[in-house]
């Protein structure tokens, strides 16, 4: 399928042109985004020569540089960069220096609630401060959690009322201590876990900051690249989830690939609506992560709604989405969707799930001003493997696209010979690159299971 004009063709190569020209620039030596050679657990790895060991260390640049715009948005709820950077920092402030939480560098420390601005700030806290976050599903019952998060050994849970509740059966027993987000202290189940309030963390460890500012550059220093970030649990076709380890290089090298998209596709005043839960890769690295070095604003929505969802994009002037292609056809079918009200709309792009052409088509139909796509990432590699969008989507709308150029690396394997498969033929997919987990929780592998591309 291919309906492009001639217009839109020349359009395509000559964004081309300029995308290319600008990656290049970058990754030149002596470049912003220029690679070098690194042995990472005796393989050798294509590394950003500019990424700092610790996320602490690279975190606060954005925030610093757009310290006024705003970036998370809940309902009536407003957030800037600034104010998000001042908070993450109280909070780590409180998490490793309060000796009633007593986190150490490597230490667990689960975040369980549905999608508000204190997921993502928590993240930020505990990754800069050397703690492990592990995002835990917000929909999963008692039996999950205490699994996922006895597993993990996590030493504090950052939670919301609900969740705080399923974890109480289990918590006596597996003794981690307990932060309560948008929740009264004096109900019952928090004071059963015993339970101190966000806003009491937050305001404590402003004061720890400020008496003590060197005490956050000293925690940074220790970290090392290969130090564990983040616990991320994903399911298969059975049993329990496995925790999917990453690491503070593999969170980094993300965060460096949005960085590099930013300078690759400029867009300014970018919005994301956050439809799809903070618990998955999707939301966590391909919107808030990559929000950060953008300077974008995130408009987060408690649970997807295609109605609300649609009101969001009008009243905040939304210019991109990404989630799964049910959402999109949602959106699409919804009676009030409107040319119109839809306008700011620029990206979406779809993942978890093979898009209908069907669909792209559609799409196509009701805007051509939107640019649609679709990618083919795991939890295991930071959302990161191939991208397919614009022209090239329309062209080939069953394709997940090509590797993301530099930094991820693809090779389809006979499962027996572990050897490449010929052009057509069926075989395992493998990735290569530094996003790469490190391996599974409890169950480390003693290197990556790269792929044999060279």
């Amino acid at each position: 399928m291919s309906d492009l004009s001639f217009t839109e063709k020349l359009s395509d190569v000559w964004d081309k042109l300029k995308t290319a020209g600008r990656v290049v620039t970058g990754i030149l030596p002596g470049g912003s985004f220029a690679f070098g050679t690194e042995v990472v657990r005796g393989v050798p790895l294509r590394v950003w020569k500019s990424l700092p060991a610790a996320l602490g260390a690279y975190y606060p640049q954005f925030f610093h540089k757009f310290a006024g715009k705003e970036w998370l948005v809940y309902r009536d709820e407003r957030i800037t960069f600034g104010e998000a950077h001042r908070i993450y920092e109280a909070v780590g402030a409180e998490l490793f220096e309060n000796p009633h939480f007593n986190v150490q560098r490597g230490q667990r420390v689960g975040i369980a609630m549905r999608n508000y601005p204190e997921f993502l700030i928590a993240f930020l806290a505990i990754t800069a401060a050397g703690g492990v976050a592990v995002p835990l599903n917000a929909l999963w019952g008692t039996e999950e959690l205490e699994y996922a998060i006895g597993d993990a050994a996590c030493v504090v849970i950052i939670a919301d009322h609900a969740r705080l509740e399923t974890c109480l059966p289990f918590q006596k027993k597996q003794g981690f201590r307990t932060i309560l987000v948008r929740g009264d202290t004096n109900s019952a189940v928090a004071v059963e876990s015993n339970a101190i309030s966000w806003d009491d963390v937050v305001a404590n460890g402003l004061r720890r900051v400020k008496a003590n500012p060197r005490a956050i550059e000293q925690r940074i220093s220790v970290i090392l690249p290969e130090d564990e970030a983040m616990i991320m649990y994903t399911s298969g076709s059975t049993g329990f989830p496995k925790g999917v380890v990453h690491t503070q290089r593999s969170v980094g090298t993300a965060l460096k690939v949005g960085e590099l998209s930013t300078v690759a596709v400029p867009e300014a005043n970018c919005v994301h609506l956050m439809g799809v839960p903070l618990f998955h890769i999707t939301a966590l690295c391909a919107v808030g992560l990559f929000s950060i070095p953008a300077g974008a604003k995130v408009v987060m929505m408690h649970k997807w709604d295609a109605g609300v969802g649609l009101k969001l994009i009008e009243k905040e002037k939304v210019t991109r989405i990404a989630g799964v292609p049910t959402m999109m056809l949602d959106l699409m079918k919804h009676p009030d969707w409107d040319a119109k009200k839809v306008a700011s709309l620029k990206n979406v792009i779809a993942g978890g799930a093979p898009v209908p052409p069907s669909q792209v088509s559609e799409m196509r139909k009701k805007s051509k001003k939107i640019t649609s796509g679709q990618g083919y990432g795991l939890t295991e590699t930071m959302a990161l493997g191939t991208v397919n969008r614009g022209a090239d989507y329309i062209r080939n709308p069953t394709s997940c696209g090509r590797p993301i150029p530099i930094i991820m690396e693809v090779a389809i394997l006979d499962p027996v010979t572990n050897k490449k498969v010929p052009d057509g033929q069926r075989g395992e997919v493998c990735l290569k690159g530094a996003s790469v987990m490190k391996g599974a929780w409890s169950r480390f592998v003693p290197r990556l299971p790269l792929c044999p591309l060279s």
